[in-house]
């Protein structure tokens, strides 16, 4: 259970750094 936690955590990490990608992109052009 708890390393199910830490994978979903992980995921949600992964999910964020490609958002801000995206903003970076959008703000830049």
């Amino acid at each position: 259970m708890k390393r199910k936690k830490k994978f979903c955590r992980s995921k949600v990490i992964k999910g964020y750094k490609q958002r801000w990608e995206i903003i970076s992109l959008w703000v830049v052009s």
